[in-house]
């Protein structure tokens, strides 16, 4: 086979390919993590030290001008909080999903926090490993779920034992964690902003 026909085949080849790329569609990273941690999750049986010790870009308080104006209590972030994620009551669960079309537990939280200026990871297992234990839970805390020591489930505390969650079989919706399934899950509150 001659060289010149070899050389213009695979330039053709890559020519074709550099234009056809627009029209494949890669699996992004993101989109593989969030189906590994959806169902394997993480270990929370590792130490508090492992958790702190892991870096954490999205440590950032609330943005101020993202609060409601006025005395900026806080009752009032908590009200302004627990508005935006009420917001969010009725969308429909969406497995991955993380819009008001359709949205997935972490996806929600996610959703809610981007709505108040803050970027926080997308999966639960990295919201787990991006937060800290609290003994005094406020509204806009994380509620975790475990079964088997692995976390599968996230919601957004919002006061009085309630938190506000996307439920595969419901959507978003407002409920007790201390009921039913999730008082046996229940795995703990914990907090963004240490």
């Amino acid at each position: 086979m001659n060289n010149k026909f070899v050389k213009n085949t695979l330039f053709l080849l890559i020519i074709f390919l550099i234009a056809c790329e627009p029209s494949i569609r890669f699996t992004s990273k993101r989109d593989l993590n969030y189906k590994y941690y959806s169902y394997y999750s993480v270990d929370t049986t590792k130490t508090e030290k492992q958790v702190k010790t892991k870096k954490n870009k999205s440590q950032v308080k609330l943005k101020k001008d993202k609060l409601p104006s006025g005395s900026g209590t806080y009752s009032d972030a908590d009200n302004y909080i627990k508005k935006i994620a009420e917001s969010w009551i009725g969308v429909k669960y969406k497995y991955g999903g993380d819009t008001r079309d359709g949205v997935d537990c972490s996806g929600f939280v996610k959703s809610v926090y981007v709505e108040l200026g803050q970027f926080i990871p997308r999966t639960s297992y990295e919201q787990y490993l991006n937060s800290f234990p609290t003994n005094n839970p406020r509204v806009g805390d994380l509620v975790f779920f475990k079964k088997n020591d692995k976390i599968y489930h996230v919601g957004l505390y919002v006061g009085d034992d309630m938190m506000i969650h996307a439920s595969s079989s419901l959507g978003v919706v407002k409920q007790s964690f201390k009921q039913g399934v999730f008082a046996s899950n229940y795995a703990g509150i914990r907090t963004i902003n240490k």
